[in-house]
């Protein structure tokens, strides 16, 4: 299946039917055009069939219902072992970001795709919209969801940028958070170097597991690792600021209906295929979810949900849920 475009006067959109994963250039009234958004370095090499569906063609922004899950996480710390293993075996971030979706309409101002559920599975349907900004590079992003039953799932958006080869590079700027925690277990065994289940205010001082601080806000970080931050109770902004290349991103969404945000670094730290320690991506995601340890987990009472932040969304038989947010350049 082909892509589909949407151009405007600053910028151009591209949505591949896997996934539903939006990519987004923007064109500055400078006339300089920046592409700030993430393609896996794999995509054209010959597909192995044992990489999953969603990580084939991996790139840009995509919506996942659930958030989260499909393997099990070694190494728990104990309050969070005391809530349950994640579940296993699924497809990571639910079905709608391993599978096709179909384009309902496509005109000079918006494009709409969609994508149908298992007759079995509770949610029968996803929805996206997206729209240039008039007179803006900024693009705005209308989601729903349609439920087939009643059900609380964690949920969550994906939006991900690639980051230059030189060490602090970019800039992290999230708006203001109530507390910070770190993954809390082995997020990538052998390049997770942050303290699991740390809680920290700046994400320019997290605790690493020899027990000194480092600066998550300036990327990439030296040497090879992943790492796996929530930020927690955020009020729906986020700016990414490239230094480098002289501009900066903004993310803003409605905090009720994504309370946290995920902050996932990607920093050459996986090894193994398709990944082969060439990786450089942070993912900005805002997510009603315990980081990405899916419905099990964040369905039950957890160490965030226990502070009153939600980490699922309830939603109900026959009804529509709907949400927007937005990605532009500042």
């Amino acid at each position: 299946m082909n892509d589909w475009q949407l151009a405007w006067n600053h910028g151009k959109i591209t949505v591949q039917p896997l996934g539903g994963m939006v990519v987004v250039e923007f064109l500055l009234p400078s006339g300089k055009t920046v592409s700030p958004m993430y393609r896996a370095p794999w995509i054209g090499e010959p597909t192995n069939v044992d990489v999953p569906a969603m990580l084939q063609r991996l790139r840009g922004d995509w919506f996942c219902v659930p958030f989260g899950a499909g393997h099990s996480v070694p190494g728990l710390t104990a309050r969070w072992k005391d809530v349950g293993e994640p579940e296993a075996g699924g497809l990571v971030h639910g079905y709608g970001s391993h599978h096709n979706w179909s384009i309902l309409h496509l005109t000079q101002s918006e494009m709409t795709v969609t994508i149908q559920y298992p007759e079995n599975h509770p949610i029968k349907r996803l929805e996206r919209t997206v729209r240039p900004m008039p007179g803006e590079p900024a693009v705005r992003f209308d989601l729903s969801v349609e439920a087939r039953d009643n059900v609380s799932l964690p949920i969550g958006l994906h939006p991900t940028f690639r980051m230059p080869a030189e060490p602090g590079a970019i800039r992290l700027k999230p708006g203001g958070f109530s507390f910070g925690l770190t993954y809390p277990g082995d997020f990538e065994p052998g390049a997770f170097m942050l303290k699991p289940d740390s809680l920290f205010d700046l994400i320019e001082k997290v605790e690493t597991r020899d027990l000194n601080r480092i600066d998550l806000s300036r990327l990439p970080l030296e040497g090879d690792s992943e790492a796996l931050v929530q930020l927690c109770s955020i009020d729906g902004r986020f700016d990414l600021i490239n230094e480098k290349e002289k501009y900066g991103i903004r993310i803003q969404w409605i905090p009720e209906h994504f309370p946290s945000c995920v902050i996932w670094i990607s920093n050459r730290g996986r090894k193994y295929a398709p990944w082969n320690g060439r990786n450089l991506a942070v993912g900005i995601e805002p997510v009603c979810s315990a980081f990405e340890m899916g419905t099990t987990v964040s369905k039950k009472e957890n160490p965030i949900s226990e502070t009153g932040i939600a980490t699922c969304v309830p939603f109900k038989a026959g009804q529509v849920w709907r949400t927007q947010y937005s990605i532009g350049v500042v």
